[in-house]
C-alpha cells in the first residue's frame, strides 16, 4: 500500500512537472511571437447584431468598410489593427468588419451607401443609433490612428455633457446653437430641427446671426446628400435675412464644386459649368479673405475649359498664377497652364 502511493505520488509530481514545463514553453512561444488571445480587436461582422449592441451599451461604433483583395486593407488589419494603443481604445467603441462585396450580406452595400464611402479600405464612426460621426478613407498607420480614436471619443464625451446642459437650460440660444449643429454635421434633422424652430422662435428677425450659421451647415449637408434644390434653398433663406457680414464663401464654394462635378451627367453640360462659375466668382468678388478664396479662382479656370472657352481659362489661370500665394493653388495653375499651352499647339 506504501510502494503504492508513493508510486503514484511520483507519478504526480511527474505529470505535474511536465504541465508545468509545457506551460511555460507554450506560454514563451506565444509572448515571444506577439500572440495574445486577449489582447486583439473584438470584431463583430454582423452589421445587424452590431447595431443593435451599440444601441444597447450607447457605445460609438467603429465600422471597418475593407475587400478581401486590396492590400491596404491587409496593411490596416496587420499594422493598426494590431496596435497596443489602438486595442485599447477599441474597447470603448462597438467594433464592426464589413464587406460591402460579400454578396451573402447585402446590408453591408446598403451601409456604404449610407455612410459615402467610395474606396477601401474607410473606417466610419458612428453614433449608437448609427448616425454618422465621420468617414476617414484610406489606410492609417497606428499613431494617427490612435489619435483619431481619442478624438472621436472626446468629441462625444463633450457632446454628452451639451446635450445635459441644454436641457437644464433650455432657453439658452447658444446651447441651442451648437446642439443644433451637431446633429446637422451628423444629418440626424430629426433632432435638429426641433432646436432650429425654437431658435426662430426666440429670435425671429436673427438679430443674432444664429440662422445664417444653421442654414449654411444645412446647406452644406444637402449638398453632401446631392440634394441640390434644398441646399440653394438654404441660401436663399440666408440671402433673405441680409447679413452683409456673415462669411458663406464655403457653401457658394461647394455650390460650384456641385455644378461643376456633375455637368457631364446633364443634358446642357455648357449651362451647368456657367452655374459653377457664377458660384466661384461670388467667392472671389465678395469674400476675398476667404480660405477658399484662391482654389475658387483655380476652379473657374478649370471650369472654362471644361465649357470649352480655352482662351477666357488660360487668361484666368494666367493671373492667378501671379498673385496666388497658396504653393499648391499655384503649383495646380501652373500644371493647368502647361496641359492647355500643350493642347493648343
Amino acid at each position: 500500500m506504501i510502494k503504492k502511493a508513493q508510486s503514484t505520488t511520483k507519478t504526480s509530481k511527474l505529470h505535474h512537472g511536465f504541465s508545468y514545463y509545457f506551460a511555460v514553453i507554450f506560454g514563451l512561444f506565444f509572448l515571444c511571437n506577439g500572440f495574445s488571445f486577449a489582447n486583439k480587436i473584438e470584431w463583430a461582422t454582423s452589421a445587424t447584431k452590431g447595431f443593435e449592441s451599440a444601441k444597447n451599451s450607447d457605445k460609438l461604433l467603429m465600422i471597418d468598410f475593407y475587400t478581401d483583395w486590396w492590400g491596404w486593407c491587409r496593411r490596416l488589419d496587420a499594422d493598426t489593427f494590431t496596435n497596443e494603443e489602438v486595442i485599447k481604445l477599441s474597447k470603448q467603441f462597438i467594433n464592426l468588419k464589413l464587406n460591402p462585396e460579400d454578396e451573402k450580406e447585402p446590408k453591408n452595400r446598403e451601409l456604404q451607401q449610407k455612410y459615402k464611402v467610395s474606396g477601401f479600405p474607410a473606417v466610419v464612426f458612428a453614433t449608437p443609433d448609427g448616425n454618422m460621426i465621420s468617414n476617414n478613407p484610406g489606410y492609417r498607420p497606428p499613431v494617427p490612428f490612435a489619435e483619431l480614436m481619442k478624438r472621436t471619443l472626446e468629441q462625444q464625451a463633450n457632446f454628452k455633457k451639451l446635450v445635459v446642459m441644454q436641457k437644464n437650460d433650455p432657453k439658452n440660444l447658444n446651447l441651442m446653437v451648437d446642439l443644433a449643429l451637431i446633429y446637422i454635421e451628423r444629418e440626424n434633422l430629426s433632432k435638429a430641427q426641433p432646436l432650429i424652430d425654437q431658435i426662430i422662435q426666440n429670435d425671429p428677425k436673427d438679430q443674432a446671426g444664429h440662422l445664417v450659421i444653421i442654414y449654411q451647415a444645412l446647406g452644406l449637408m444637402y449638398l453632401s446628400q446631392g440634394k441640390i434644390d434644398s441646399a440653394e434653398s438654404q441660401l436663399e433663406e440666408i440671402l433673405s435675412i441680409h447679413h452683409s457680414n456673415t462669411d458663406l464663401s464655403s457653401l457658394y464654394f461647394q455650390l460650384g464644386l456641385y455644378y461643376g462635378q456633375n455637368a457631364s451627367n446633364q443634358p446642357d453640360p455648357s449651362g451647368e459649368y456657367q452655374k459653377a462659375i457664377a458660384f466661384f466668382e461670388t467667392v472671389v468678388k465678395k469674400y476675398p479673405k476667404s480660405q477658399v478664396f484662391e482654389e475658387a479662382q483655380l476652379y473657374i479656370g478649370i471650369s472654362y475649359e471644361l465649357k470649352g472657352d480655352r482662351n477666357q481659362a488660360k487668361k484666368v489661370l494666367d493671373k492667378l498664377r501671379n498673385t496666388a500665394k497658396n504653393p499648391e493653388i499655384l503649383n495646380r495653375a501652373n500644371s493647368f497652364l502647361e496641359r492647355l499651352n500643350k493642347l493648343s499647339q
